[in-house]
């Protein structure tokens, strides 16, 4: 029997062999009711009844279009780290997803030191905290509050909004919109008949839009850029492509990545573009004995770790293999995680001076 999990899976890659299945109706009536709340909520910012309140520095906002696996981690981190070569002190501000912190400014890391666990401050946050040791993580419900606290309290001149499409309560001075270059709108509906958190206008308030996963060669990701230009003529598109940058096991041991390649590999992840991950262990020289698939933000559990450490044994694997991501959540179990090597991905982005040049007339410089 199909789980509801892989049934939504199914209506959301656009495949309409249950096209006329009886859920379809309920679907669709919850996103037409979706779609009337969200255009409630941008007609009244744009109407003024509602507003966007300033920081008192340059505010960058990375988000999407479609739920998850659009790459925002990734491309956060090598903005902050931009920004730190152009001599700014960024501050990344997330929602916490996950996170059992309820309070109103929760500081996961200043530049010092990493002060929240992955279950207090949410999964994300943890992974960029622990990545970016020089780089501020807060999280909390307001982004002004917690904005307020990097500018007034940690020194920051300038804030990354970590998902920050959809939040227009605070004024950005550079709106980035990342889409996935496979497939940009899913299947064009809203949620949850599909992925759109809304509809392609949303474009109009991007500043620019990056297509992710993309390689800048293949013909479809040409077609997708050219559609784009069509319909949003001013609007700059760019590309970035998952790059593996190396492996990290335990912790602190490092491996070049040029380490996995020809190797027989047991991979397992969870989280929302399963395929950009074996991609990126094809593209690293891997052989993948097998790839176990979990819900996004799975929570691992001894009985995952057993089967796991079973199956990769059943193949014969030389190597057991995960994303960075999923290794935050690992850390409960550490007889497993010290087992298991940890896929460490960076991003490029093409082209790259187009995108410095956007970071630099946001912040005025």
């Amino acid at each position: 029997m199909t789980s509801p999990r892989d049934y939504l899976t199914t209506l959301w890659s656009g495949d309409r062999r249950n096209h006329w299945h009886p859920l379809l109706l309920i679907l669709f009536l919850a996103s037409f009711f979706y779609g009337l709340a969200i255009g409630a909520r941008n007609l009244l910012f744009r109407i003024g009844l509602l507003e966007s309140r300033s920081l008192s520095c340059p505010v960058i906002s990375i988000g999407n279009l479609t739920v998850g696996g659009t790459g925002k981690t990734p491309i956060v981190m090598h903005l902050a780290a931009m920004l730190k070569e152009m001599g700014r002190h960024p501050a990344i501000l997330s929602r916490g997803y996950g996170g059992t912190t309820k309070a109103p400014v929760n500081v996961v890391s200043t530049v010092d030191h990493v002060l929240s666990s992955p279950e207090e401050g949410g999964d994300e946050p943890y992974l960029m905290a622990m990545s970016l040791k020089n780089v501020p993580v807060l999280t909390g419900r307001s982004r002004f509050l917690t904005g307020s606290y990097a500018y007034e309290q940690l020194g920051a001149d300038t804030i990354l909004l970590d998902d920050g499409f959809q939040h227009r309560q605070l004024t950005r001075n550079l709106n980035i919109a990342l889409l996935k270059a496979d497939a940009p709108f899913g299947n064009g509906f809203l949620i949850p008949r599909g992925p759109l958190r809304e509809t392609q206008r949303a474009l109009n308030r991007a500043d620019a839009v990056i297509l992710t996963g993309a390689d800048p060669r293949d013909t479809r990701v040409q077609e997708q850029i050219r559609h784009l230009h069509r319909s949003w003529p001013n609007l700059p598109v760019l590309t970035a492509s998952y790059q593996p940058k190396e492996l990290v096991r335990n912790s602190a041991e490092i491996f070049p990545i040029a380490f996995i390649k020809g190797k027989k590999v047991f991979a397992f992840c969870g989280i929302a573009n399963p395929a950009s991950f074996r991609k990126s262990l094809e593209d690293a020289g891997a052989e993948i004995a097998s790839l176990l698939t979990f819900p996004d933000h799975h929570r691992y559990t001894e009985t995952d770790c057993r089967l796991i450490h079973e199956a990769a044994r059943q193949v014969s694997a030389q190597m057991v293999i995960a994303t960075e991501k999923d290794g935050v959540k690992l850390t409960r179990h550490p007889a497993f995680f010290r087992e298991v090597f940890l896929l460490r991905i960076g991003m490029a982005v093409d082209p790259e001076e187009t995108l410095k040049q956007l970071i630099e007339a946001s912040l005025g410089t």
